[in-house]
């Protein structure tokens, strides 16, 4: 069964990432790696062993009690790396955070 999905997933990454290996070719080397387990116990280590200078994840933010049990899986790793972090949100994300001057006229 892993054998299939993990198939399944490395076409997905394919497809999603081609268009940024095109524009990149010549000067950035891409590889995927697809590790079984959790995500903040493998990835650390598969990073630091291939010498990665750039991770580029997803992450979305979560608030109060799911927040807090649930925790940050990007933040986790990111705190377990020494090299640069991309982080992006996906298309629908809205921040709860409002930006106010902080006096008014």
């Amino acid at each position: 069964m892993w054998q299939g999905e993990q198939q399944r997933r490395y076409q997905q990454i394919e497809q999603l990432i081609q268009p940024l290996v095109s524009q990149t070719e010549g000067f950035a080397q891409t590889q995927v790696h697809l590790p079984q387990g959790k995500p903040v116990d493998v990835l650390p280590p598969l990073i630091a062993a291939h010498e990665i200078d750039l991770v580029v994840m997803g992450t979305l933010s979560r608030t109060g009690i799911s927040g807090m049990l649930i925790g940050n899986t990007s933040e986790e790793i990111i705190s377990q790396l020494n090299c640069s972090v991309l982080a992006l949100k996906p298309d629908h994300f809205e921040t709860p955070v409002t930006l106010e001057p902080p006096y008014s006229s």
